[in-house]
């Protein structure tokens, strides 16, 4: 059989010696897996969809839609690092950037590490959110450390805004340390733990005080109160 994939720009047959591809049969189950467990990139989640009709894996889902509803999808920082990886670092589709510095199997801190290296700074005052800019919030500890991965019960997550969609209006005019509601749009991942389905979702979150140079108190559709750092993603 044939593979193809629509990048975006346009269809391409997936054939062996194209940069990027896995060369051995490790290298493709690596990638295949990586599509379960929400790692996988578009053009690669194509290619696993096409080999589960193939060998009719579907069939029993009641087709090929909700065989990917039930098997596959993203994680936050899945979808996170596939963006940065594929967008910002402009890789091509066949580099799956898996244990690369901004893949989407870095843990969470990988990423504020490196876009804080060339900005040199977290996002400081909430003035400083633009509307054209796009940003990754991180969750963080009370003391401001991001959230590396899961570990002791604490959860880890990122989110990336939607460039054209903060609220700049809310942002002025804070006294004291309390600022009026604002309201940031991001898009994000999250999962369905007994499931192991994921759903991409955008969001709305409302900060409703700023804590430090680094953290606000996040409160919205998370449960309870979450801790949240930025940083510009240029």
């Amino acid at each position: 059989m044939q593979l193809r994939v629509h990048d975006g720009t346009g269809m391409f047959e997936v054939v062996k010696g194209t940069p990027g591809l896995p060369t051995d049969t490790n290298g493709w189950n690596r990638i295949t897996q990586s599509c379960f467990i929400g790692k996988g990139d578009p053009e690669y989640c194509q290619t696993v969809l096409q080999l589960a009709r193939h060998w009719k894996l579907h069939e029993k889902y009641g087709g090929l839609q909700r065989y990917a509803d039930a098997c596959m999808g993203l994680d936050c920082n899945g979808f996170v690092g596939n963006y940065l990886w594929h967008v910002k670092d402009k890789a091509p589709w066949s580099s799956h950037g898996l244990d690369c510095a901004q893949g989407p199997n870095s843990t969470i801190n990988v990423y504020f590490d490196r876009l804080y290296a060339v900005a040199g700074t977290y996002i400081a005052k909430w003035e400083e959110l633009e509307r054209s800019e796009t940003y990754i919030f991180g969750k963080t500890t009370p003391n401001g450390a991001i959230i590396p991965a899961y570990a002791g019960g604490e959860y880890a997550h990122i989110v990336i805004t939607q460039s054209g969609f903060i609220d700049n209006v809310l942002l002025r005019g804070y006294v004291g340390g309390r600022c009026p509601r604002a309201t940031v749009i991001v898009c994000g991942s999250k999962g369905r733990a007994v499931r192991r389905t994921v759903v991409l979702v955008s969001s709305g979150y409302s900060f409703d005080r700023y804590e430090s140079v680094q953290t606000a108190e996040c409160i919205g559709d998370a449960k309870g109160s979450t801790r949240l750092t930025s940083c510009k993603t240029r």
